[in-house]
């Protein structure tokens, strides 16, 4: 049986930095060091929701 749980297409995130969520991480900004794919997420404002509602 070759069963695949990864599926890349259904990956998505929120930029841990963005503003709207008002999180106070006490991290100075120059010290966080992310990989590359999640220096790289969107606002969540500017998110496309994947449910259907």
């Amino acid at each position: 049986m070759n069963v695949k749980f990864y599926h890349p297409e259904s990956e998505g995130a929120i930029a841990w930095e963005d503003p709207d969520l008002k999180i106070d991480w006490k991290l100075p900004m120059n010290t966080v060091i992310l990989s590359e794919k999640d220096g790289c997420h969107v606002l969540l404002k500017n998110s496309k929701s994947p449910f259907v509602i």
